[in-house]
C-alpha cells in the first residue's frame, strides 16, 4: 500500500468506522509483513460494545468524584480495535491523583472470560494519559486472531460530606470499570514492508503517543495526536498531558 506525505484515510476498525481525518505519514514496520488477506473468523456472537467511558448505571462513578473530561479509555466508540502486537500497549486518561485512588487494576480475559492476567498498578500524583503494556512473559501473549475482553478496575476513596478528608471506601467492588475488546492479527511475509495504520488501533495509537511523548513540543505531532483523537469523538482528551507508562506494576 502506497502513502502519500499527507493524506486523508478512511480505514474499517474491529467494528466500526473511521471518518476521513489527515494524518503525517507513519513509520513503516521494522519487518516485511503485511495483513493477511484472509480476514480472522468471527466470534460465533458478536461482540459486545465495550464501555470506553463510565456509565449505564445509576452511579457510574461509585466514590469517585466527577470530572471534565472523565476518566476513558482511548479506543473508537465501541472499544474494539485490532493489534499485530503479541503484547499490546493500553492507554487510558485518568483524571485522578494517587491520594484518590485506593486501587487500580487491568486485566485481560479470553472470549470466554478466563482471565489471562491481572496487573495492578499505582496511579500518577497528578492526572493525565497513561499507558498500560502487556506482560513481556510469553505465556501472557496474545494468540492470533483471538479475541480477547480487557477490563479496567478504578477504586476511589470515599469523600465524606462532613469532612473535607478522603477516606478509604471499605467495599470490595471498583467503583468505575472500563471494558473493550482487542483482536490480534495474522500477519503474512511479504517482499515489500507495510504501514502500521488506524485499522491496526493499537498499534497506531501507540506509535503516534510515543512519538509525542519523545517530542512533546513539535507541533506536527500534535496536531497528529489531536486529529486521531478526534477521529474517534475523543478531542477533549487530546490536550491532557501524556505520563508515559503506569507506575509500580505487579502481575498477579
Amino acid at each position: 500500500m502506497h502513502l502519500q506525505k499527507s493524506f486523508a484515510l478512511v480505514i474499517p476498525l474491529l467494528i466500526t468506522s473511521f471518518t476521513a481525518i489527515e494524518y503525517s505519514t507513519p513509520k513503516p514496520l521494522n519487518s516485511s509483513f503485511q495483513i493477511s488477506n484472509t480476514p480472522p473468523s468471527a466470534p460465533e456472537t458478536p461482540l459486545p460494545p465495550g464501555k470506553r467511558v463510565p456509565g449505564g448505571t445509576r452511579n457510574p462513578l461509585g466514590s469517585c468524584q466527577q470530572t471534565n473530561p472523565p476518566i476513558t479509555a482511548l479506543m473508537p466508540e465501541n472499544s474494539q480495535g485490532k493489534t499485530i502486537s503479541e503484547h499490546p500497549i493500553f492507554w487510558f486518561y485518568i483524571p485522578y491523583t494517587s491520594e484518590e485512588i485506593t486501587s487500580a487494576e487491568f486485566s485481560l480475559n479470553d472470549e470466554n472470560e478466563n482471565n489471562i492476567y491481572r496487573i495492578s498498578f499505582k496511579v500518577s500524583q497528578k492526572p493525565g494519559i497513561i499507558s498500560i503494556p502487556s506482560p513481556p512473559e510469553p505465556k501472557y501473549f496474545l494468540k492470533p486472531d483471538q479475541y480477547y475482553h480487557w477490563y479496567l478496575e478504578i477504586k476511589c476513596k470515599s469523600n465524606q460530606n462532613s469532612t473535607s478528608d478522603l477516606i478509604v471506601n471499605q467495599s470490595s467492588k471498583p467503583d468505575i470499570v472500563l471494558e473493550g475488546w482487542v483482536q490480534r492479527i495474522t500477519l503474512n511475509p511479504s517482499s515489500e514492508p507495510n504501514f502500521i495504520t488506524p485499522e491496526l488501533w493499537y498499534d497506531f495509537l501507540n506509535q503516534v503517543a510515543q512519538r509525542r511523548l519523545n517530542s512533546p513540543s513539535n507541533s506536527i505531532l500534535n496536531n497528529e495526536w489531536t486529529a486521531l483523537l478526534k477521529s474517534v469523538g475523543l478531542e477533549q482528551i487530546a490536550p491532557e498531558p501524556l505520563r508515559g507508562s503506569a507506575e509500580s506494576m505487579q502481575v498477579k
